[in-house]
């Protein structure tokens, strides 16, 4: 059984106090001890939009097609002085 498998299990046994304090000791060791960022890519043009498709950002709305160039028109400014 490996470590994450380890503390899963002791923490599935633990009262809820006793868990919310294991919880704080393991940020406070993530606080000392920070994981190493993970590089950013820039997606642009056609990867940008196969992503966008695979994630079903792309026709998630039903809006007219002229919405990037309209959308002002579709706000409400009412609230601004």
């Amino acid at each position: 059984m490996n470590p994450i498998e380890q503390l899963h299990r002791e923490i599935d046994q633990l009262p809820v106090p006793l868990a919310q304090e294991a919880l704080d000791l393991l940020r406070g060791l993530r606080a000392r001890h920070p994981l190493p960022a993970e590089p950013r890519t820039t997606l642009i043009g056609p990867e940008a939009l196969r992503l966008a498709e695979k994630l079903g950002f792309v026709g998630c709305l039903d809006a007219e097609p002229e919405l990037s160039e309209t959308y002002k028109a579709h706000l409400d400014w009412s609230d601004k002085t």
